[in-house]
């Protein structure tokens, strides 16, 4: 027996329509969603799961997973794919046996975000050295002063200061005289320099007391040595620090920042 379909028929049903494809077999509950990839619509049984979505992927979840939309270049059409929201799962962050109080922290060799012991707030440690002898020096070029050098202990930034508490000496007639003091960096002058003055001008006092503050911050690595050195100016006889008879302290502190 034959069948005489009308042509006109055809063309009104779903198969008959340019912009629909069916995979058989067909079966209950299917619908038609739109494919990008065909550009048709395509018949698709009913989804009960997520995952059962032709656009996510979300294979193996775990308790807590998100799904996000992730867009890659065209022409490739963007997928729905599983992304968590425990710290330890994220795929920049590496987590090992993580301790009460640590914090995560960047390590640029790795690009890992990492847990770690937190540093202590504000300063971290400091170092200092007084003197306590009675020291005094006539140079007329810069030489060290006694017991005002510290040793770095650890690499870091540093604010460094001293303050020299000294009294200028003369003894004959002159318009001026002075003394000046430096900071210095295993041996040579910081760059850029750091430097303190005390003067007496006119031709009558002979004793002159004041203080030579220095302070800077610097980059310092274990190891390095910072001094301070001292020297007459003009035709002055003596500078002198005298801590043990007349309180006329000395003091180079290194306060470590970071």
């Amino acid at each position: 027996m034959s069948i005489i379909v009308d042509h006109k028929l055809l063309k009104h049903s779903l198969r008959g329509l340019k912009d629909v494809k069916f995979f058989p077999p067909l079966s209950d509950g299917e619908f038609l969603a739109w494919s990008t990839i065909d550009g048709k619509w395509i018949n698709l049984a009913g989804v009960w799961y997520l995952d059962d979505l032709l656009d996510v992927e979300v294979a193996n979840p775990q308790d807590g997973d998100v799904i996000i939309f992730s867009q890659p270049a065209p022409p490739k059409p963007g997928v729905w794919i599983r992304r968590s929201h425990i710290l330890d799962r994220l795929l920049d962050v590496e987590i090992s046996s993580p301790a009460d109080g640590e914090v995560v922290t960047y390590e640029g060799a790795t690009a890992l975000w990492k847990n770690k012991p937190p540093p202590p707030a504000g300063a971290i440690a400091y170092q200092n050295v007084k003197g306590t002898t009675n020291v005094s020096t006539t140079s007329s070029t810069f030489v060290d002063m006694p017991d005002m050098a510290l040793t770095v202990a650890q690499t870091g930034t540093y604010l460094i200061m001293a303050s020299l508490c000294c009294m200028l000496i003369r003894t004959v007639s002159s318009s001026e005289i002075g003394a000046a003091f430096r900071l210095t960096l295993n041996g040579a002058e910081m760059n850029p320099r750091e430097r303190s003055f005390m003067y007496i001008y006119g031709p009558v006092v002979t004793y002159h007391a004041g203080n030579a503050p220095m302070t800077t911050v610097r980059s310092l690595s274990a190891g390095d040595v910072v001094r301070v050195q001292w020297t007459t100016a003009g035709v002055c006889n003596e500078v002198r620090n005298w801590p043990a008879d007349q309180h006329e302290h000395r003091e180079l502190t290194l306060v470590r920042l970071a």
